[in-house]
Formats: structure tokens, C-alpha cells, sequence
């Protein structure tokens, strides 16, 4: 059997039981991977708006254009949890 195959298995029956000690995990793990996901793609677009596509030896270079598109993320994320509560607020749920 596959470990992706596995892994989810284990992770469909962590949140099929509602434990919340397993439930906490699972939350921080894919808030985890939604702020690396669009970390990721704010990586990308920093990289080719400073025009530096080629320019790196070292992984070490990468270390202030990640922080800027992880900055980023954050604050993308923050905004649209913001306007999600502002609209709920204004809907009157």
C-alpha cells in the first residue's frame, strides 16, 4: 500500500473519531500547508517581479524573497478572513 494512501486512511479516521487531540494536529497541519501553498506561489511571482529567475547559487539566497512571500501569505490570508467575517457580519449570520 502506497504511504500517501495510508496517510490519508489514518488522517480520514483521526477526524472520523472527533478527538480533539487529534483534531489540533490536523487543524495546525493544514493551516500549515494553505500558508505554504500560497507562500509558494508569492515565492514566484517576488522571484520574477525582481527579475532574478537564474541568479542563485545558493538556497541561502532564497532566504529574504521567502520571508517577503511568506509575509505576504499572512497578510493575504488575514485579509480574507477578515472580509469573511465582515460579510457573515453584514449578512446577519
Amino acid at each position: 500500500m502506497p504511504l500517501y494512501l495510508l496517510v490519508g486512511c489514518v488522517g480520514f479516521g483521526a477526524v472520523v473519531s472527533q478527538n480533539g487531540l487529534l483534531l489540533y494536529p490536523i487543524a495546525f497541519a493544514s493551516s500549515a500547508g494553505l500558508l505554504l501553498a500560497v507562500s509558494s506561489i508569492n515565492l514566484i511571482i517576488v522571484i520574477a517581479l525582481a527579475r532574478k529567475e537564474q541568479g542563485f547559487e545558493r538556497y541561502r539566497e532564497l532566504l529574504p524573497f521567502f520571508s517577503l512571500a511568506l509575509f505576504l501569505a499572512i497578510g493575504q490570508l488575514a485579509l480574507l478572513a477578515t472580509l469573511k467575517l465582515q460579510i457573515l457580519h453584514v449578512a446577519g449570520l
